[in-house]
């Protein structure tokens, strides 16, 4: 798997954060501090886009998982899953 900061991420207004205090911010979603001012996004678009790349590492731990006990089950054809390998395979830079 890449690496990644650790979770968990958190949602502040429109950045987002870790709780160690020594790690830098994920990211800030405002556009105006990214130098794209002119994409104009109003602010529950902004906090709503923060709020889901806080989720990030939560939802890729979870469909991993969930791939996993599919796997297992034999209840689905193994293309059935593709999307989600895809997924988890674009989220952790192991392009299939």
């Amino acid at each position: 798997m890449s690496k990644h900061t650790p979770g968990p991420w958190f949602q502040v207004g429109y950045v987002v954060e870790v709780e160690d205090d020594n790690t830098p911010d994920i990211c800030c979603c405002h556009p105006e501090s990214v130098g794209q001012a002119h994409l104009k996004h109003d602010e529950e678009t902004i906090v709503a886009n923060a709020r889901l790349i806080a989720a990030a590492p939560d939802l890729l731990d979870e469909l991993m998982i969930l791939v996993r006990l599919a796997e297992m089950s034999g209840v689905f054809k193994s293309d059935a899953l593709q999307p989600a390998r895809a997924i988890i395979a674009r989220a952790t830079g192991e392009y299939q």
